[in-house]
């Protein structure tokens, strides 16, 4: 008999997203409600392939700092430019050069609006692939599985629009001879962030992949025996309902960047290293007294299993409150409708788990590597039978 699994991870297709939307996926037999990692997708999705928490993956923030090792090293040549000059779209291609070609990273990554003379201080995160074998910085993740298993697979994922991989997807289907179908989309979380969690466009969305999933049911049952599939996610989203202007700390003390100290906005955290005994102590007490946020302790970020001892993804890291933004910040100068990379005890930040088969209890998203692996099992049991 022909058997066939298909995952299908939908990012930010969180667990009160979708009670919220009032969508049904007909396919869902039974579905688990499950905790995200602290941090933004460049964090989930890598603990989702491997099993294993960002302090264990090596894949946390997109950007860390590294001077010594950044891809952006070369800046520092061009950096007396003036600032207009530097923002056009010209810098833009020069950094992309720089971290394409130069640097060969095959990673996702984007430059936001990080300011062009502090790139040179910072590293990437994903160099590699995530989605391929030996993808990840530091463990092993579900395509070595694949590929130890001699499970015959293939994965779409974001380097082309979710309608041409779709397409692609289907003729695979039809053609009948791979065990195993990771397909990953993001296009959803790109329609939350802009619209919110309960906009209409999010529900119209929601449908468009209720109907995908149907239809790759369907084709597969032509050409397949039997059929598993799985619809996981990475995390939720929560709705901006405030917002923290990133001046109130910055602007007002009496420290300078880069000679005192460094500081990475991302849109819910400001991560911090310092060089002066005395600009740690100051934005510490400054942090400190913000109702909007708070600073993650050490014992925190080692309960949530996102401590570096090394500091490269902050010495210091402040974390807003749910529903609560950074504007302006390395992201951009305007808030999102809806934003994750809050603290994973929110319960809008859950993902979950859905399938058209009995699922095992799961309760983080941590868990779907080993629901993955009982899949390669059931393949491979199947297989050589």
């Amino acid at each position: 008999m022909k058997k066939a699994c298909i995952v299908f991870l939908i990012d930010a297709l969180g667990w009160e997203i979708l009670a919220k939307s009032g969508v049904e996926f007909p396919e869902f037999r039974e579905k688990r409600r499950l905790k995200t990692v602290l941090g933004y997708s460049g964090a989930a999705i890598p603990s989702l392939l491997s099993g294993r928490p960002p302090g264990e993956t090596g894949h946390w923030a997109m950007y860390f700092h590294a001077p010594q090792s950044s891809p952006f090293s070369a800046t520092r040549l061009v950096s007396w430019l003036p600032r207009r000059i530097l923002r056009r779209k010209l810098s833009s291609a020069f950094l992309k050069w720089l971290v394409e070609v130069r640097a060969g990273i095959k990673g996702y990554y984007s430059l936001y609006e990080i300011p062009f003379e502090y790139f040179r201080f910072f590293d990437l995160c994903e160099k590699k692939n995530i989605f391929s074998e030996n993808g990840l910085n530091a463990c092993p993740n579900i395509f070595d599985e694949l590929s130890g298993n001699g499970i015959e697979y293939r994965v779409w994922d974001w380097r082309a629009r979710e309608e041409e991989n779709f397409k692609e997807f289907t003729q695979e289907l039809r053609a009948g001879i791979l065990q195993f179908f990771f397909f990953y989309t993001p296009e959803l979380d790109a329609v939350i962030h802009k619209f919110g969690t309960g906009s209409e466009r999010v529900v119209e969305k929601l449908r468009l992949l209720s109907e995908m999933v149907t239809e790759s049911a369907q084709t597969a049952s032509e050409y397949y025996d039997d059929v598993h599939i799985l619809v996981v996610s990475d995390h939720g989203m929560v709705d901006t309902t405030s917002v923290i202007d990133s001046s109130v700390f910055l602007d007002t003390v009496k420290f300078s960047m880069p000679d005192d100290y460094l500081v990475f906005l991302d849109s819910t955290m400001a991560r911090f290293w310092f060089s002066n005994k005395e600009a740690r102590e100051s934005f510490s007490s400054r942090l400190s007294a913000l109702k909007s946020g708070r600073i993650l302790t050490v014992d925190e970020l080692k309960q949530l299993g996102a401590y570096f001892p090394d500091g490269r993804f902050g010495e210091l890291i402040f974390l807003t409150s749910p529903g609560t933004l950074i504007v302006p910040s390395f992201m951009g100068k305007e808030p999102l409708k809806a934003m994750h990379g809050f603290h994973p005890s929110h319960p809008g930040c859950d993902a979950l788990a859905a399938g058209n088969h009995s699922l095992p209890d799961l309760s983080s998203i941590l868990d779907i590597f080993g629901l993955i692996k009982s899949e390669i099992s059931w393949l491979k049991r199947r297989s050589e039978t």
